[in-house]
C-alpha cells in the first residue's frame, strides 16, 4: 500500500458537545481520584519518603525565582553543587511539576502536580483513541482508564513523582507522531516533537527511553508497511522526513536541558544492577495487570524485591482482557496497521519489562549503560497504555457491531414501531450493558487505586530540627539525617538545608565518575557536615561531636568533613 489509510471518523458523528461531555467526565474523576491528596495542609505530605527528594527538586528554583528574582542554573544544593538544568531529574521545564511547584512550593505544589498528571493522562488517552479512529464510548473509557490506571497510580504511591508527571505524555507522544506520518499537516510533528521533550523534562529519563525507542520502531512498522505492494520510494522518503522532522523538533524543544546533561553525561549513572534482579518473567509483568491485591507484592519469590508494590504495580481490572478478543474482529483494512502495531509494541515492552528472562539480556549486555535503568518493571507504563487502546479498539467494535447493524439500525421513518420489536429491545439491552460494564469496571479499578493516592502528616519533631539548623548554622547547612518517615526532607528543604541520605534516596541521579584519570572538574560526593541521629545510641562517627540534644533527636557535628 502507498499510504496506510487514516481511520474513519466516529459513526455517527457528533458535535463539539459530546467532546465536551467526555472531557467533563474525565476531569471529574481524576479529581475525585486524587482528592485525598489535594489537601493543601503544609504538615499533611506524601506517604512516600522518597517522594521529597524526587518532588523537592522545585525547591532550588522557588527559592531563586520568589526569593532573589533570577533564574537557578546551578544547582549548589546536591554535593558540590550540579548544573541544575543537566541534571537528569530535574523537572522545571514540565509544566505539570513546575509550575504548581513555583506558585505553592515544594510542599504543597507537587500536590495539585498529581492532579494535573491524572487529568493530563486522562485527555492523552482520549485523544490517543481519537487518533485510532474510535466511536466516543471507547475514546471516553479509554480517558478513564489511562487516568485510574494502577500503574500511574502506584508512581505517585512509591512517591516516583517526576514518572507521574511524565505519564501523560507517553499517549501523547505515540497519538502525534502517529499522526506525523500519517498526515500533512505541519503541526503534528511539533507536537510530537513537544511530548518527546516534557518526556526529558519530567526527569528519570525512563520513559524518554521507552518512548524514543518505541518511536523508531514505529517508524519502522510505517516504513516497511509503505513498501507492502512493492518498492515505493517516494513514500519511503516522506515517511523519513516526517520521522526526521519529529527529531529535530524534539531535540530543539529539549536543547535546554540535552546541552547541560550532555556536558556531564559521561559522570551520570544510577547504582547499575547488572543482575537484573527487579525483573519478573513475562508472565508475572502480566500478571500485574490483572492482581489488586498489595499482599501479592510481598512475595520475594515471584521476582520482585518484598514490599516494593509500587514498582510492579498496574491494575487496571478484568474488562479489558474481556475486550481483547473483539480486537480480532477489528481485524480490517484500515485498522489492521495500527493493530498490528500496538499488539508489537505491547510484547516488546513487556518483554523488556521483563528483561533478565527474555531476549532482552543481550541488549543490556551489548549497551551496558542500559544497566542503570534497573527497574525494567517501569516499562509496563507504555505497555499500559497499548494495553488500554488495544482494549478500546475491541470495545470500539463491538459497539460498532451494536449502532451499525440492523439490531439498533433505526430508520428516519416509522423508527417507533421499530424500536418495540424483538431485534432492536435486544440492542438496547446489549448496548445498555455494555456501557453498564464499562462504567462498573472503571467503578472498580477507581475504587482500587484510589487508596493509592493519600497523605500523612509530618512528625511534629521535623520543624524543631529544622528550625535549630535555622537558629544556629549559617546555610547551606549539609546534613545527614538516618530517617526515612515522610516530611522531613521537605522541612529541611524550607529551610534550605540539604539532606544527606546515602542508605535509602539520593536526590536526583549519581554522579559518578568514570575513566582513568578523571577530570579536574569531577563532581563528588563531599562528606556531611552534621548528623542528625533518630535515637540516643551513640554515632559510630569517629569524629562526631554532639552539639545539640534534641528529645529523641541528637545531632552532631563531623568535625573532620570539609566545609560546605
Amino acid at each position: 500500500m502507498a499510504r496506510p489509510p487514516d481511520p474513519p471518523p466516529d459513526a455517527p458523528r457528533y458535535g463539539p458537545w459530546l467532546f465536551l461531555l467526555a472531557t467533563a467526565v474525565i476531569l471529574s474523576v481524576a479529581y475525585l481520584l486524587t482528592r485525598a491528596i489535594l489537601d493543601l495542609d503544609a504538615g499533611l505530605v506524601p506517604r512516600s519518603a522518597e517522594f521529597e527528594p524526587n518532588a523537592g527538586l522545585i525547591s532550588n528554583a522557588y527559592d531563586a525565582i520568589r526569593n532573589h528574582g533570577e533564574f537557578p542554573f546551578w544547582n549548589p544544593y546536591v554535593d558540590t553543587g550540579v548544573p541544575y538544568l543537566g541534571d537528569p531529574a530535574n523537572y522545571l521545564f514540565n509544566p505539570l511539576g513546575s509550575v504548581p511547584g513555583l506558585i505553592l512550593g515544594p510542599v504543597n505544589g507537587p500536590k495539585i502536580g498529581v492532579l494535573l498528571a491524572v487529568m493530563c493522562a486522562g485527555l492523552s488517552g482520549y485523544y490517543l483513541a481519537s487518533v485510532l479512529g474510535l466511536a466516543w464510548p471507547a475514546r471516553t473509557w479509554a480517558g478513564v482508564m489511562l487516568a485510574i490506571n494502577g500503574h500511574l497510580a502506584a508512581r505517585v504511591f512509591g512517591g516516583q513523582f517526576q514518572l507521574a508527571i511524565a505519564f501523560p505524555f507517553i499517549a501523547f507522544a505515540i497519538g502525534f507522531f502517529i499522526e506525523s506520518l500519517r498526515r500533512k499537516s505541519g503541526h503534528y510533528p511539533a507536537l510530537a516533537g513537544l511530548s518527546i521533550a516534557l518526556l526529558l523534562f519530567s526527569g528519570l529519563l525512563y520513559y524518554f527511553l521507552y518512548v524514543a525507542v518505541g518511536l523508531a520502531l514505529t517508524f519502522i512498522f510505517f516504513a516497511v508497511a509503505s513498501q507492502s505492494n512493492g518498492w515505493n520510494g517516494d513514500e519511503l522518503w516522506r515517511l523519513v522526513r516526517r520521522a526526521g522532522a519529529v527529531a529535530l523538533w524534539a531535540l530543539g524543544f529539549s536543547a535546554a536541558t540535552l546541552i547541560p546533561l550532555a556536558q556531564t553525561f559521561d559522570f551520570v549513572g544510577k547504582d547499575a544492577d547488572s543482575f537484573l534482579r527487579n525483573s519478573q518473567t513475562m508472565p508475572n509483568s502480566f500478571l500485574n495487570f490483572l492482581i489488586s491485591d498489595p499482599t501479592y507484592y510481598r512475595e520475594a519469590n515471584r521476582g520482585m524485591p518484598e514490599g516494593f508494590l509500587h514498582e510492579f504495580y498496574s491494575y487496571i481490572g478484568v474488562v479489558p482482557f474481556i475486550a481483547l478478543p473483539l480486537v480480532l474482529l477489528a481485524f480490517r483494512p484500515g485498522k489492521r496497521l495500527l493493530i498490528g502495531l500496538l499488539g508489537a509494541l505491547f510484547v516488546f515492552y513487556l518483554a523488556w519489562s521483563s528483561a533478565a528472562h527474555s531476549p532482552f539480556q543481550y541488549a543490556y549486555d551489548a549497551f551496558p549503560f542500559l544497566f542503570n535503568f534497573r527497574w525494567t518493571s517501569r516499562a509496563l507504563a507504555p505497555a499500559t497504555v497499548l494495553l488500554i487502546m488495544l482494549a478500546a479498539i475491541g470495545i470500539d467494535e463491538l459497539w460498532r457491531i451494536l449502532t451499525t447493524s440492523r439490531v439498533l439500525a433505526f430508520p428516519k421513518r416509522r423508527w417507533g414501531r421499530r424500536l418495540t420489536t424483538p431485534s432492536v429491545s435486544l440492542g438496547v439491552v446489549l448496548a445498555i450493558a455494555m456501557l453498564g460494564a464499562l462504567a462498573y469496571n472503571a467503578q472498580e479499578v477507581f475504587d482500587t487505586n484510589r487508596g493509592l493516592y493519600t497523605l500523612v502528616r509530618r512528625r511534629p519533631d521535623h520543624p524543631v530540627v529544622a528550625r535549630w539548623f535555622v537558629d544556629n548554622v549559617e546555610a547551606p547547612a549539609y546534613v545527614w539525617m538516618l530517617d526515612g518517615s515522610p516530611g522531613i526532607s521537605l522541612t529541611l528543604a524550607e529551610q534550605g538545608i540539604l539532606r544527606l541520605d546515602p542508605v535509602y534516596w539520593k536526590p536526583r541521579l549519581d554522579y559518578q565518575v568514570e575513566g582513568d584519570p578523571p577530570p579536574a572538574d569531577q563532581i563528588i560526593h563531599p562528606r556531611a557536615e552534621y548528623l542528625v541521629l533518630t535515637n540516643d545510641a551513640p554515632p559510630l562517627q569517629a569524629d562526631a561531636e554532639l552539639v545539640a540534644a534534641l528529645p529523641g533527636r541528637p545531632i552532631y557535628r563531623l568535625n573532620d568533613s570539609p566545609p560546605f
